[in-house]
């Protein structure tokens, strides 16, 4: 049981985040939380973290739904990144 006041437990601000970004997180995102490498390296022995690309996870399953990869692949790129051509196109519903 989580005291009241206290700060949620990292896992459910892992999950929320996901939540946000179509079941997807990444390295910088989790260090952000607080986690370290090895944090993140235990989550992902444990079945908690899925890799999609390098340092980009699905949380608590792999199997992600079109915006969930999409989202993968632009947090693999970093800031900045967006998606482009059919795949914008889908996703603001033009195609």
């Amino acid at each position: 049981m989580v005291r009241k006041g206290a700060p949620p437990p990292l896992d459910l601000l892992i999950a929320e985040l996901a939540d946000r970004q179509h079941g997807t997180v990444d390295r910088v995102q989790l260090a952000a939380l607080g986690l370290t490498a090895g944090a993140v390296d235990k989550r992902v022995q444990r079945g908690r973290l899925f890799p999609m690309h390098r340092g980009v996870y699905a949380v608590g399953r792999r199997g992600l739904s079109v915006r969930g990869h999409w989202m993968a692949a632009v947090l693999a790129l970093g800031g900045g990144a967006v998606l482009s051509h059919r795949a914008a196109a889908a996703l603001w519903g033009l195609r």
